[in-house]
């Protein structure tokens, strides 16, 4: 049964692409018999590429708020396909390769994303930083929060049915509209395929800002991601170096010939406190960043969330009293001995790492609780 396709292409002055993008996939669409429409949502373009899309025979969409994901907002209200194609009008996908893309879509699956990683990238099409830091690394990231094995994250020529495109329940305005799709589309556990695809120079200037839109893309790929993951490394870290602290504050440990003494302790400790420290970071970007995208999170997070919000401040009084009175029990002793030698390292490290981590744990409370007031 033959489905009919909708491409979508935004537009932000590109008169001089936006003409062969439409006839290009004109052709293609008739020369493989595929009914279908092609919108192009123009984005406050100044000059005639709103013009030049019509005369090619395109239905012109207009989107004010600027912004990726607004303009693919836009034209998604308005597609009638049961296939939905998407992808630039600036001249670097090709859109004869629609019936490659979409051939997946037929065999069951949801989505489709044309990674240009795995197929012809022209020379100087994509940016150094883009190619071989940027696009990897986000990709990675996801990969590894999300539980996918995608090589392309951030490329903008997707394929997807219409029921996929109505569960993911779209909402980002902005580059990481593309990292939205893909994590939403797992959460509803769509099916997701790759295929190579080309790509090529884009004519004119880019309107890529890579610091920027890279940190958009961050940004959600982080507060999406499972609590679990996003704090493991440090909570292994913060176990590893309590343990060892616990162990050698009790005195040197000896394995074989091989003696544990306060040098270690001292590693143990450091180690514990930078642990709690980026552990304390984490959790308050991700509140914060979860805010901001209105995201859901998973059990894990509520659950530390609820305990700071109602023990923190207790918990860090606590965490101090115990360093402070390590600290006078260390000039009880120093004065027992009327001023003499003192050996009380262990105890002296445990006072500050009790300290230490009180006063974190204490500032942590303070700043979770500035990030829930923005919301009443």
């Amino acid at each position: 049964m033959n489905k009919t396709v909708s491409v979508v292409m935004p537009c932000l002055n590109e008169a001089s692409t936006v003409g062969p993008c439409v006839s290009s996939t004109r052709e293609i669409l008739n020369k493989h018999q595929l009914q279908g429409e092609i919108i192009v949502v123009d984005n406050g373009s100044t000059d005639d590429s709103a013009v030049i899309a019509q005369k090619c025979g395109a239905s012109v969409i207009f989107e004010p708020i600027q912004g990726y994901g607004s303009a693919y907002l836009k034209g998604l209200q308005a597609i009638k396909g049961d296939f939905i194609v998407m992808g630039d009008s600036d001249g670097t996908y090709d859109f004869r390769e629609i019936p490659k893309l979409i051939e997946p879509l037929y065999k069951g699956y949801d989505m489709v994303i044309g990674s240009r990683t795995k197929g012809n990238i022209q020379p100087g099409a994509m940016p150094w930083l883009h190619r071989y830091l940027g696009t990897p690394l986000l990709s990675r990231l996801l990969n590894f929060f999300y539980k996918l094995n995608l090589s392309d994250i951030n490329s903008g020529m997707r394929a997807f049915t219409k029921s996929a495109y109505q569960k993911m329940s779209l909402t980002s305005s902005g580059m990481e509209f593309a990292s939205e799709m893909l994590i939403k589309a797992r959460h509803v556990h769509l099916k997701i395929a790759e295929v190579p695809i080309a790509y090529s120079v884009r004519k004119g200037k880019s309107k890529l800002n890579s610091f920027s839109d890279g940190w958009r893309h961050l940004s959600l790929i982080l507060a999406y991601s499972s609590t679990r993951r996003f704090m493991l490394p440090g909570f292994l870290c913060l176990m590893g170096g309590t343990a060892i602290s616990g162990l050698l504050a009790l005195g040197p440990l000896k394995i074989g010939t091989f003696k544990f003494d306060y040098h270690y302790m001292m590693a143990a400790t450091l180690t514990t406190i930078l642990s709690f420290q980026i552990l304390s970071f984490l959790f308050l970007a991700k509140t914060f960043l979860a805010k901001k995208h209105q995201s859901s999170q998973d059990v894990l997070f509520h659950v530390i969330h609820r305990f700071i919000s109602l023990h923190g401040i207790k918990s860090s009084m606590i965490s101090i009293s115990v360093g402070f009175l390590l600290g006078l029990s260390i000039i009880y002793s120093w004065v027992h001995t009327h001023f003499g030698e003192l050996n009380k390292v262990r105890t002296g490290l445990l006072c500050f790492t009790f300290l230490i981590m009180g006063l974190q744990l204490l500032f942590a409370t303070l700043f979770l609780k500035i990030i829930d007031s923005r919301d009443s």
